[in-house]
Protein backbone atom coordinates (compact mmCIF):
# COMPACT_ATOMS: atom_id res chain seq x y z
CA UNK A 1 0.00 0.00 0.00
CA UNK A 2 1.28 3.43 -0.90
CA UNK A 3 -0.26 6.36 0.97
CA UNK A 4 0.00 10.02 -0.06
CA UNK A 5 -0.83 12.69 2.53
CA UNK A 6 -1.29 16.42 2.20
CA UNK A 7 1.94 18.36 2.51
CA UNK A 8 3.89 15.80 0.48
CA UNK A 9 4.17 13.14 3.18
CA UNK A 10 4.12 9.56 1.94
CA UNK A 11 4.04 6.11 3.49
CA UNK A 12 4.63 2.66 2.06
CA UNK A 13 3.28 -0.42 3.84
CA UNK A 14 4.33 -3.94 2.92
CA UNK A 15 2.84 -6.86 4.81
CA UNK A 16 2.72 -10.55 3.95
CA UNK A 17 2.27 -13.57 6.15
CA UNK A 18 3.79 -15.60 3.29
CA UNK A 19 7.07 -13.66 3.33
CA UNK A 20 9.92 -16.15 3.83
CA UNK A 21 11.72 -13.96 6.42
CA UNK A 22 10.50 -12.81 9.81
CA UNK A 23 10.95 -9.09 9.35
CA UNK A 24 9.01 -6.76 11.65
CA UNK A 25 10.51 -3.39 10.86
CA UNK A 26 9.34 0.19 10.63
CA UNK A 27 11.48 2.82 8.95
CA UNK A 28 10.68 6.52 9.26
CA UNK A 29 12.66 8.79 6.94
CA UNK A 30 12.85 12.50 7.68
CA UNK A 31 14.83 15.42 6.32
CA UNK A 32 17.66 15.12 8.85
CA UNK A 33 17.64 11.49 9.95
CA UNK A 34 16.10 8.05 9.60
CA UNK A 35 14.71 6.01 12.52
CA UNK A 36 14.56 2.22 12.26
CA UNK A 37 12.51 0.14 14.69
CA UNK A 38 13.25 -3.57 14.33
CA UNK A 39 10.90 -5.63 16.49
CA UNK A 40 12.93 -8.80 15.90
CA UNK A 41 16.10 -7.25 17.37
CA UNK A 42 16.94 -7.42 21.05
CA UNK A 43 18.68 -4.92 23.32
CA UNK A 44 19.98 -1.55 22.25
CA UNK A 45 19.69 -2.26 18.51
CA UNK A 46 15.88 -2.42 18.58
CA UNK A 47 15.53 1.32 17.83
CA UNK A 48 18.29 3.07 15.89
CA UNK A 49 18.73 6.57 14.49
CA UNK A 50 20.80 7.14 11.35
CA UNK A 51 21.87 10.71 10.52
CA UNK A 52 22.86 10.01 6.92
CA UNK A 53 23.58 13.04 4.75
CA UNK A 54 22.92 13.18 1.03
CA UNK A 55 23.71 15.75 -1.63
CA UNK A 56 23.92 15.92 -5.39
CA UNK A 57 27.18 16.01 -7.32
CA UNK A 58 25.83 17.11 -10.68
CA UNK A 59 23.28 14.43 -11.60
CA UNK A 60 24.67 11.85 -9.15
CA UNK A 61 23.37 11.47 -5.58
CA UNK A 62 26.16 11.14 -3.01
CA UNK A 63 25.37 9.60 0.38
CA UNK A 64 27.54 9.98 3.47
CA UNK A 65 26.48 7.16 5.75
CA UNK A 66 26.51 7.80 9.49
CA UNK A 67 26.90 5.31 12.31
CA UNK A 68 23.71 4.05 13.92
CA UNK A 69 22.84 5.75 17.20
CA UNK A 70 20.90 3.51 19.62
CA UNK A 71 17.82 5.20 21.06
CA UNK A 72 16.71 4.09 24.54
CA UNK A 73 13.61 1.95 24.22
CA UNK A 74 11.45 0.52 26.99
CA UNK A 75 11.24 -3.21 26.43
CA UNK A 76 7.65 -3.53 27.61
CA UNK A 77 5.19 -5.64 25.64
CA UNK A 78 2.85 -3.48 23.49
CA UNK A 79 -0.16 -5.77 24.04
CA UNK A 80 0.36 -5.61 27.80
CA UNK A 81 0.47 -1.80 27.64
CA UNK A 82 -2.74 -1.73 25.57
CA UNK A 83 -4.48 -3.98 28.09
CA UNK A 84 -3.30 -1.83 31.02
CA UNK A 85 -4.58 1.35 29.34
CA UNK A 86 -7.91 -0.33 28.56
CA UNK A 87 -8.36 -1.57 32.13
CA UNK A 88 -7.39 1.83 33.50
CA UNK A 89 -9.99 3.49 31.24
CA UNK A 90 -12.65 1.07 32.43
CA UNK A 91 -11.80 1.64 36.09
CA UNK A 92 -11.51 5.44 35.75
CA UNK A 93 -14.41 5.70 33.27
CA UNK A 94 -12.23 7.71 30.90
CA UNK A 95 -11.98 7.56 27.12
CA UNK A 96 -9.03 5.39 25.97
CA UNK A 97 -6.64 6.77 23.31
CA UNK A 98 -7.80 4.08 20.86
CA UNK A 99 -11.57 4.05 21.10
CA UNK A 100 -14.29 2.86 18.71
CA UNK A 101 -13.94 6.03 16.60
CA UNK A 102 -10.25 5.29 16.10
CA UNK A 103 -11.12 1.72 15.12
CA UNK A 104 -13.60 2.98 12.53
CA UNK A 105 -10.95 5.31 11.05
CA UNK A 106 -8.53 2.37 10.77
CA UNK A 107 -11.20 0.20 9.10
CA UNK A 108 -12.00 3.05 6.68
CA UNK A 109 -8.37 3.13 5.53
CA UNK A 110 -8.21 -0.67 5.26
CA UNK A 111 -11.42 -0.67 3.20
CA UNK A 112 -9.96 1.96 0.86
CA UNK A 113 -6.83 -0.18 0.45
CA UNK A 114 -8.98 -3.20 -0.43
CA UNK A 115 -11.01 -1.18 -2.97
CA UNK A 116 -7.79 0.12 -4.57
CA UNK A 117 -6.45 -3.43 -4.78
CA UNK A 118 -9.64 -4.70 -6.41
CA UNK A 119 -10.02 -1.86 -8.91
CA UNK A 120 -6.37 -1.05 -9.56
CA UNK A 121 -7.26 2.62 -9.07
CA UNK A 122 -6.25 5.05 -6.30
CA UNK A 123 -8.88 5.79 -3.65
CA UNK A 124 -9.06 9.25 -2.12
CA UNK A 125 -10.29 9.72 1.44
CA UNK A 126 -11.40 13.08 2.75
CA UNK A 127 -10.21 14.27 6.14
CA UNK A 128 -13.78 13.88 7.41
CA UNK A 129 -13.71 10.12 6.73
CA UNK A 130 -10.33 9.43 8.32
Amino acid sequence: THLDFTGGLQAHIFVSWLHPYKDHRMVVIGEDAMAVFNDVEQGENKLLLYRHKAHWDGDVPVVNRAQAEPIPYAGTEPLRQECEVFLSSVCDKTKPPSDASEGIRVLTVLDACQRALQTGMPVTLSRATT
